[in-house]
């Protein structure tokens, strides 16, 4: 192919994955599609997209050129620090690794080496100072790259961050739809009736759906004690059962007695 063939080539898959960025909102096909492109235009074999959560500081791997390889992937999800990727996501800087031989970095060199990889090259997608996500390529020989090369991976970073902002921004707006609906229709319910039972369960219904959780209780007091006992449950009622009460200092409901203030934790 000449270099005018690479050039042409090079425009019309852009101009592709522009119209697919602009046009759809379906995150994972969108990043499979720019790991594949990666892969037809760079001296890239594997390429993978991983999409950063900065509060859990974690990054998921979301998308990868060759699909039945990834599904073999032994790592789904990494923390921040770990690993190659995850080294990308803590200091925000590209990482460039000619020989993984040299380098004890990479939490799945066994896997990239079984699959015949020599060499790794992973930047960081990063948006307006928000880490979005990382971008990690692989070769059976180092990455050499030349200015229109950097240009093009500029490109698949600045589409990448693109896809996954317009993503989370209609999430967050249908989080705010559905939450305004279930509030309004709370709200008319509490207007509505004068049946406490019904309005409890009304609201721990509301609580499962909203916080996108398993299970929901709402316990209540016991007269003349200290003790609480779940009444109006949703979800998973074997994990609530095996709750028969909530005392002072116990557990995370006794802690939240304690303190008067919200509990969380992610690992219970």
């Amino acid at each position: 192919m000449t270099d005018f063939e690479k050039q042409v080539a090079r425009l019309r898959t852009l101009t592709r994955l522009n119209q697919l960025v602009s046009s759809s909102l379906e995150i994972d096909r969108i990043l499979g599609e720019i790991a594949s492109a990666a892969v037809e235009l760079t001296a890239a074999d594997i390429v993978s997209l991983w999409v950063a959560d900065e509060a859990a500081q974690t990054v998921d791997l979301r998308a990868f050129s060759d699909e039945a390889m990834g599904a073999d992937h032994p790592r789904r999800k990494m923390r921040f620090g770990e690993g190659g990727v995850g080294w990308v996501a803590l200091h925000r800087r590209p990482l460039a690794i000619p020989d993984l031989q040299s380098d004890t970095r990479l939490a799945n060199r066994p896997w990239l080496q079984a699959q015949g990889l020599r060499s790794v090259f992973a930047v960081p997608i990063i948006d307006r100072d928000s880490l979005l996500g990382v971008i990690a390529m692989a070769g059976r020989e180092p990455f050499t790259f030349e200015s229109d090369d950097q240009d093009l991976l500029d490109s698949f970073v600045a589409q990448a961050a693109t896809a996954i902002r317009n993503a989370r921004l209609f999430a967050e707006s249908e989080s705010r739809r559905r939450e305004a609906e279930v509030l309004t229709g709370l709200s008319r319910e509490i207007n509505a009736s004068l049946d406490l039972p019904t309005i409890l369960q009304r609201v721990a219904d509301g609580a499962t759906e909203l916080c996108g959780a398993d299970t929901a209780a709402i316990a209540l007091r016991r007269p003349g004690t200290d003790e609480f006992v779940p009444c109006f449950e949703r979800g998973l009622k074997s994990l609530v059962a095996m709750c028969h009460s909530i005392t002072p200092g116990r557990g995370a409901g006794g802690h939240v007695l304690v303190t008067g203030r919200p509990f969380r934790t992610e690992n219970y």
